[in-house]
C-alpha cells in the first residue's frame, strides 16, 4: 500500500521535472519547488518523506533498487538483516529483545526527517494489523513516537486483516494492537481487505459477488493508496498550497478518545489517473461533480456488517479538482448530535499528473467499527478460552495481563460506539 502511494505521489515530481525543461533558460536552478511538492518529497533531495521499515529485506530492496522509484533509497528505509521475520507474532514484534536495534535505527531515520522539517504538526504510520511487524513492531513504534514526539498529532493507518485470513493468529494480533492503537495513537484510520475487496470488485467488476476475475494485490493496494491520496495529498486553496493537515483531520472525524476510528472513501474521475492508465482514459470526458459524489455514495455502506444501519458521528470532505464545490454525501446519516460535516476545497488536480482531475473523498467515523471490532473480540474470545496458541505469545514475553487488558479495551470501544446508535 506504501509503495502504490508513493508511486502515486511521484506525479509530483514528474510535473516539476516538465515545468523545468519547458522553462526559460533565465530561470534559477535553485528555485524553490511547488509547495505541493515540497509537503510530500525532500526540496533538495527529492527523497521521499517517510521511512519504510520491514524485518524482511527482499521487499525494500526491490524498491530502493527500482530506477523508476527515485525517491527511495537507503537514507529513508530500514531493514532487519537478520531476515528472521517476526514470525506473525505481535509479542515477537513489539518485543524490545527482538526489536530494539531495528527500533532505535528506525527512530534515527524518524529524528533525520523531522529536522529537515521546520515545524512537525503529525505523523502518519501506514501498517498491517496481521502479521508480526505490522502489528508488532507497528505498535512498538507507535508508542516511541508518542513518547518522542508528545505534542505531535499521530495517526495510526492500519490494514484489518481478512475475516477469512489464512492465519488464525492475526485475530490476536489484531486484538493486541487495537488496545495499543487506542492507548498512543489520536486516531486510527481503519481500512480493511474485506472491505478493499469489495470495494475493488464493485468499481472494477460493477458487482461485489465473486466471479471468474480476479482481484489482484495490486487491485487492492492501488484503491487503498487512492484512498490515502484523496485524506493526505496536499491541497491549494485560492491564498496558498499546504501540506496534509494532520491535526485539522484528527480534531474533524476523532470527537473523543473513545470514538476516534474513521474509515475513508473516495471517488477518482476518469481524469485523475496515472501515466499507466491515461491511454485508456484519454477520450473520456471529465465527469461532473454529481457523478463523482453519486460514485463515492455507491462505495459507502449503508449497513455494518451485522446488517444494522450505520450513522456517522463525524465527518470531513477532500473535494479535489477544477472547480471545486462543496456539496454533502447524503447517503452518510448523521447522528442528531453530531457536529456538521467539514469540507476542505482544493483547486489542484484530484492526482498529480493528471488532466483537470476530480476527486471527492469522505473520512467518516462511523458505527460500523463496533461490527469491525466485535467480530474480532469474539473471535480471539474463543482462542484464548480454549488456550489457542496463547504458548506463542506467552513465551516471547506476552503476559496473560495483556491479552486481558486487550479484550477490556476493545470492548470498551465497541461499548462507546453501541451508544452512538
Amino acid at each position: 500500500m506504501s509503495d502504490s502511494f508513493w508511486q502515486i505521489a511521484g506525479g509530483y515530481l514528474d510535473n516539476s521535472s516538465s515545468s523545468s525543461s519547458s522553462s526559460s533558460s533565465s530561470s534559477s536552478p535553485s528555485s524553490s519547488p511547488p509547495a505541493e511538492k515540497a509537503a510530500l518529497f525532500n526540496e533538495r533531495t527529492l527523497e521521499a518523506r517517510c521511512v519504510l521499515v520491514d524485518t524482511e529485506p527482499k521487499v525494500i530492496d526491490d524498491i530502493v533498487t527500482d530506477r523508476g522509484k527515485p525517491w527511495f533509497s537507503e537514507k529513508n528505509t530500514v531493514v532487519d538483516n537478520s531476515g528472521r521475520g517476526r514470525g506473525n507474532n505481535w509479542a515477537l514484534g513489539s518485543s524490545v529483545a527482538h526489536s530494539g536495534e531495528l527500533l532505535e535505527r528506525a527512530m534515527d531515520r524518524v529524528r533525520f526527517q523531522v529536522e529537515c522539517l521546520d515545524r512537525l504538526s503529525g505523523a502518519m504510520v501506514a501498517h498491517s494489523l496481521g502479521g508480526g511487524t505490522g502489528s508488532g513492531f507497528g505498535s512498538l513504534l507507535l508508542e516511541n513516537l508518542r513518547k518522542t514526539y508528545p505534542k505531535c498529532y499521530i495517526l495510526s493507518t492500519c490494514i484489518a486483516p481478512s475475516s477469512a485470513s489464512e492465519s488464525p493468529v492475526f485475530t490476536y494480533n489484531s486484538l493486541l494492537s487495537i488496545a495499543k492503537l487506542q492507548d498512543v495513537c489520536d486516531a486510527i484510520h481503519w481500512t480493511s481487505n474485506d472491505e478493499l475487496m469489495r470495494s475493488v470488485r464493485k468499481w472494477r467488476f460493477g458487482t461485489v459477488r465473486k466471479g471468474k476475475e480476479a482481484v489482484t494485490i495490486y487491485d487492492l493496494n492501488r484503491d487503498a493508496a487512492l484512498r490515502l491520496a484523496g485524506a493526505y495529498f496536499p491541497t491549494v486553496s485560492s491564498s496558498r498550497a499546504r501540506g496534509p493537515d494532520i491535526g485539522s483531520l484528527v480534531g474533524s472525524v476523532a470527537p473523543c478518545h473513545d470514538l476516534k476510528i474513521f474509515k475513508a472513501y473516495t471517488s477518482v474521475d476518469s481524469k485523475s489517473l496515472t501515466m499507466r492508465e491515461k491511454s485508456r482514459s484519454a477520450t473520456r470526458p471529465l465527469l461532473s461533480w454529481d457523478k463523482v459524489k453519486r460514485r463515492l455514495a455507491r462505495h459507502i455502506p449503508t449497513f455494518d456488517a451485522q446488517k444494522r444501519k450505520s450513522t456517522t458521528i463525524a465527518c470531513h470532505q477532500f473535494i479535489r479538482g477544477a472547480d471545486p464545490a462543496a456539496t454533502t454525501i447524503r447517503e452518510l446519516e448523521m447522528a442528531p448530535w453530531a457536529l456538521p460535516a467539514t469540507t476542505l476545497l482544493s483547486k489542484a488536480p484530484a492526482l498529480p499528473g493528471g488532466v483537470a482531475g476530480r476527486s471527492m473523498t469522505v473520512c467518516a467515523n462511523r458505527t460500523d467499527a463496533a461490527a469491525d471490532l466485535r467480530s474480532i473480540h469474539r473471535k480471539a474470545a474463543g482462542m484464548y478460552e480454549a488456550g489457542a496458541y496463547v504458548h506463542w505469545y506467552t513465551r516471547h514475553g506476552c503476559e496473560l495481563g495483556d491479552f486481558v487488558e486487550s479484550f477490556n479495551t476493545c470492548a470498551h470501544i465497541v461499548q462507546a460506539y453501541e451508544g452512538c446508535f
